[in-house]
């Protein structure tokens, strides 16, 4: 991303989320206040982009030039649920999981525009969470937060840092994060955009301190509506997105390994 702008991925994936709340039934993930994020000029912008991208993705459906509504359809169900959506869902259902067994603390690094903190008010009460992301977008995303009068919840913490050079550690450590006590830590999306040696030479606080982290490779349990045509991923769209921008620095059978040497509890389902 450029130094000093919003993550274009962040308000795509938002525009996924929204879309995907007030167009798709069943839902997989119901962020019902992602759309708010976004200004008419900003959704009008990602809508004729992805209508634009149909012919490389279904070059015999972009030949019969739909109309966009058809077009921006089959885009959203076949590009956006089997990553967007269904590691959203995995994240957050493994989440809940990981409070009702006693976590207090929740690090989503890479944070985006993500609402968590205002759409489960009754698991603010238990929790404690710390969105990390980089500066310029999370400046983008408080400036929008103060321009919609969200309430800051009063267990929600801002952590700005650029993970691809800055400590994450020493930005913890001055917030109200505790390293002692467990953490969930949710990590999608990002992994792809950081060198090998970011992620694991890095000061992540993987090896620091108990923590409860699941990353999925595949899942048996397929989700309702038929909108996966792939397996349910968390940690693995990482790897197929960084495999067609040929940055291959992960396998799967490499992944387990190198996260259970950082120390942590990882949950390959």
């Amino acid at each position: 991303m450029k130094e000093d702008r919003v993550s274009i991925t962040a308000l795509l994936t938002t525009y996924a989320r929204a879309y995907h709340a007030t167009h798709d039934t069943p839902k997989i993930f119901d962020d019902f206040l992602a759309g708010q994020f976004l200004s008419e000029k900003e959704r009008a912008w990602f809508g004729v982009k992805l209508v634009e991208a149909l012919p490389l993705f279904n070059p015999e459906l972009g030949a019969s030039h739909p109309d966009p509504t058809t077009a921006l359809a089959w885009m959203m169900k076949n590009r956006n649920a089997p990553t967007t959506i269904s590691r959203a869902r995995y994240a957050e259902d493994a989440l809940v999981a990981a409070i009702n067994s006693g976590v207090q603390q929740y690090i989503l690094l890479g944070a985006g525009m993500d609402t968590f903190a205002f759409r489960r008010p009754e698991m603010m009460k238990r929790l404690a969470v710390f969105e990390v992301d980089h500066p310029a977008t999370q400046a983008f995303k408080r400036k929008r937060l103060a321009e919609l009068q969200w309430e800051l919840p009063p267990r929600l913490h801002f952590i700005p840092v650029d993970l691809a050079k800055d400590s994450l550690v020493a930005a913890l450590q001055r917030s109200p994060h505790d390293p002692l006590q467990a953490s969930f830590v949710s990590w999608l999306g990002v992994t792809y955009y950081l060198t090998r040696d970011a992620v694991l030479n890095g000061d992540l606080p993987f090896h620091s301190a108990p923590q409860v982290c699941s990353f999925s490779q595949t899942s048996n349990s397929p989700l309702p509506g038929g909108f996966c045509s792939y397996p349910c991923l968390c940690f693995r769209s990482s790897l197929l997105i960084a495999r067609r921008c040929n940055r291959r620095t992960w396998s799967r059978t490499s992944v387990s390994p190198l996260i259970w040497h950082r120390g942590s509890n990882c949950s390959n389902t």
